[in-house]
């Protein structure tokens, strides 16, 4: 019996709501880099066996210089399969179908972003833990978290902790 992989959003967020400026910037997230702390990135990263994100989140990605998710299939949400760049599959598909098709193939998948491919997880009720780690900035504007989805979802706090640069990481999973 195949079963579906557990998908978790993993981000980081303004205290504002944003996970980027207006244009898709990330300058802000150097406010909270500390030499030798990685927040639990590299565990995380280690424990997942694929990556979903949306188009905008991936051509955001390729800016960043080297390919950083070498060896784990990622696979990209979008409305065209014609993707220039790093080494991912397009789907042009829902949530719904993609996580379908990927029955029996993962265990977990981190759900990069961005804030459009959420709200299609999360309007189809496919995210079941997320891990935010609050950013103490406020961007005023960008691109916020989560948009409009018209579907509630309770939420069970499952951790919290808390880093000397003033990052707080909250982990949730999805009450049933």
């Amino acid at each position: 019996m195949s079963t579906r992989p557990v998908v978790t959003l993993y981000i980081a967020i303004s205290l504002d709501g944003y996970i980027a400026g207006p244009k898709g910037q990330l300058e802000w997230l150097a406010q909270v880099e500390t030499p030798g702390e990685d927040y639990g990135y590299s565990a995380f990263v280690a424990g997942v066996d694929g990556l979903i994100m949306g188009r905008n989140t991936y051509e955001e990605v390729l800016t960043l210089g080297a390919w950083p998710y070498e060896g784990k299939p990622v696979y990209v949400l979008t409305s065209t399969d014609n993707l220039q760049g790093g080494p991912v599959s397009p789907f042009t598909g829902s949530a719904a179908e993609l996580l379908q098709g990927l029955e029996g193939q993962h265990r977990q998948l981190w759900l990069v972003g961005g804030g459009q491919t959420l709200k299609g997880f999360l309007d189809a009720g496919l995210v079941d833990e997320v891990i935010l780690s609050l950013i103490p900035v406020t961007l005023g504007e960008g691109i916020p978290l989560f948009l409009p989805t018209g579907r509630q979802q309770q939420w069970q706090l499952a951790g919290i902790k808390t880093f000397d640069s003033g990052l707080v990481q909250l982990h949730y999973h999805k009450q049933d």
